[in-house]
């Protein structure tokens, strides 16, 4: 008798090839369209990224696995390492980088502020402290 488990991910050429080449796993499986290539490598940046800040060790594969998805967003979506660039030195000169290492721990805003609309609307990465 067989188990079958939802899997539901994009997987590196290899792991699937390895699944294929075992007496012991039979997946199924499909190509991606272009649209949901993009859609499935980006639920894999993120899966990375928490992976990224759930270690403190291996952090140079982490970062590696995070550059390859990066890359082939880049390839299919073509955009260029230039424009990358570009877009990253103009977010810089507007917002300025990460060089001085300011965290803010907290804001407060007049209630009649425009921030009060703009904090409250993503109550998830705001939430409001209540004294």
């Amino acid at each position: 008798m067989a188990i079958k488990f939802s899997f539901k991910k994009l997987v590196r050429d290899k792991v699937l090839e390895s699944m294929l080449e075992r007496d012991d796993q039979n997946p199924e499986y499909h190509i991606l369209s272009d649209e949901d290539f993009v859609l499935e490598l980006k639920k894999k940046l993120v899966e990375e990224v928490e992976e990224l800040k759930d270690t403190d060790t291996d952090l140079d594969k982490e970062l590696a696995d995070i550059i390859e998805i990066i890359d082939a967003l880049k390839s299919l979506l073509n955009i260029s390492d230039e424009h990358i660039e570009d877009c990253k030195q103009k977010k810089i000169a507007k917002a300025g980088g990460f060089e001085k290492r300011y965290f803010v721990d907290t804001v407060e805003v007049p209630d009649d502020s425009e921030w009060v609309d703009h904090y409250n609307k993503q109550p998830h990465k705001y939430p409001e402290i209540i004294n």
